[in-house]
């Protein structure tokens, strides 16, 4: 999914009457994106899709894009620094509101991962991250706010204890995993 993001995220085209054109480089873990950038030279700044800023001919600074030319409506933002991918990056949609935070460090996804409910802005699915592989608690929400399901990952797979809840929020199965294999497994009958 994050390849998607990156890969629709730096093929967004540019129109400009003048431009300077540069190239730069941004690494997302082991995979470097190359993109010809398109510089407004003397025209009007405030018409970009993409806002950032370059250091010697590498992203490094405060990224953000928009869903028009206006730059009225903010679709994602984050900081890019020495061209990695670096703390918070927040995705909004085009109402305006809060769908996503992913978090990074040197280029790699490291930290919480959220997607938020577009009505209520509560939390509908949280992942957590370390040196680019899931790690720790993990959770689902039904789209009423009940949790659907919640467990942990270790390495890249689940492992311990995973419940899962059905829409009204009773529990309904257990499942225990082993680094990915699943060991055990209960499911219960609410009567």
């Amino acid at each position: 999914m994050i390849k998607s993001f990156l890969n629709f995220f730096f093929l967004l085209s540019f129109g400009f009457s003048s431009f300077s054109q540069e190239e730069f480089h941004i690494t997302y873990g082991d995979t470097t994106y190359m993109k010809k950038v398109y510089l407004i030279v003397g025209e009007d700044v405030d018409n970009y899709l993409e806002r950032f800023i370059m250091k010697k001919g590498v992203a490094d600074g405060h990224w953000k894009v928009y869903y028009d030319k206006g730059n009225t409506r903010l679709k994602i933002e984050g900081n890019i620094e020495k061209g990695l991918q670096e703390s918070t990056w927040t995705s909004y949609s085009s109402s305006g509101k809060k769908s996503k935070e992913i978090n990074f460090r040197k280029g790699v996804l490291h930290g919480e991962e959220k997607y938020f409910n577009s009505n209520d802005g509560s939390v509908l699915i949280q992942y957590t991250y370390t040196n680019g592989s899931r790690n720790g608690y993990y959770f689902v929400t039904h789209a009423n706010g009940k949790k659907w399901q919640d467990g942990y990952f270790l390495d890249g797979f689940p492992n311990g204890t995973w419940n899962y809840w059905n829409v009204e929020g009773k529990l309904i199965k257990i499942r225990t995993f082993s680094k990915g294999d699943l060991v055990h497994e209960k499911t219960i009958t609410n009567k």
